[in-house]
């Protein structure tokens, strides 16, 4: 009898049962099958715009910084913004994903791409998550060629880039969209919860980032003005410096032209999302 199979007789003699119970098999298969949905926490029930502003709150306050742009044409220009902000030399290393190398890297002369994963000498990494959890401002990375485990923790400063609409209010909601992208029996070998840069204060209890992976962790989020209350109606929320209703709001709205003039430069200047505007103005709702 192997070591295994020892420790697990020993748990079903405690248990009084057997590995032949049929009913306990039925119940654990129907379990595996089902996954259901666990205890959410009250801050996660949210959408739209307040989740948005709940996951950059989270990521911020746990050190992260965050930009956000309104297409993933404008993340090559948001990362050499932010590397130039930081005083870092122009290059990173980023993996095979497909959204990243449809980017239009070549726009930003002055950046250096490389691809693949990293053996520890590249300064900067760049990774696509899959989503992110509103309530600790946490991103879900992958591992895979997409996006080499690698790249998470070897270079001193990470790059995450995710999609507004893939950010859920809950770890349990990210958990179930894994499932619907990956599907069962096909799960990655690794899902890296980022919450933050590295830290650790085993030393006097005092904090040290970069202990033990990057030291910074900057996530620009991609979509950020088409994700509002008015989602379902089709509506989109552009940033500077055109804005578009959609019909269903335009129909609601008596002078739309005059407030998109009005607020143009104060409160889509920060890619502000076009339902705090219509809020805010306490204009009807639309349907």
């Amino acid at each position: 009898m192997s070591g295994r199979d020892a420790v697990i007789s020993k748990i079903r003699r405690s248990l009084g049962v057997s590995g032949d119970d049929a009913v306990r098999r039925i119940a654990v298969a129907e379990r595996l099958s089902s996954a259901p949905g666990a205890v959410r926490p009250a801050r996660s029930h949210i959408a739209g715009a307040a989740r948005l502003d709940l996951f950059r709150s989270q990521a911020e306050a746990v050190g992260s910084s965050l930009a956000r742009v309104a297409s993933p044409g404008e993340v090559p220009a948001a990362i050499a913004d932010y590397l130039r902000s930081q005083n870092l030399a122009p290059r990173i290393r980023r993996g095979a994903d497909a959204r990243l190398g449809a980017m239009p890297w070549k726009s930003v002369p002055t950046l250096e791409v490389w691809a693949g994963p990293t053996t520890g000498d590249d300064p900067v990494g760049v990774s696509y998550a899959l989503g992110g959890a509103a309530e600790t401002g946490t991103v879900f990375v992958t591992s895979g060629a997409d996006n080499p485990t690698t790249l998470n923790f070897l270079p001193e400063t990470h790059i995450v880039v995710v999609s507004a609409s893939d950010i859920e209010g809950s770890y349990e909601e990210m958990w179930q969209k894994l499932r619907q992208t990956y599907g069962k029996g096909e799960m990655p070998r690794t899902v890296n919860l980022i919450s933050g840069p590295s830290r650790s204060g085993d030393i006097e209890q005092t904090i040290l980032l970069g202990a033990h992976g990057p030291k910074r962790l900057h996530l620009i989020v991609v979509g950020w003005g088409a994700l509002c209350a008015f989602r379902r109606c089709g509506c989109v929320t552009l940033t500077r410096p055109s804005l578009t209703l959609c019909r269903s709001v335009k129909a609601k709205l008596r002078h739309p032209s005059p407030l998109i003039r009005a607020r143009d430069r104060a409160s889509f200047l920060g890619n502000a999302c076009l339902c705090n505007v219509l809020s805010s103005s306490r204009l009807p709702t639309p349907h």
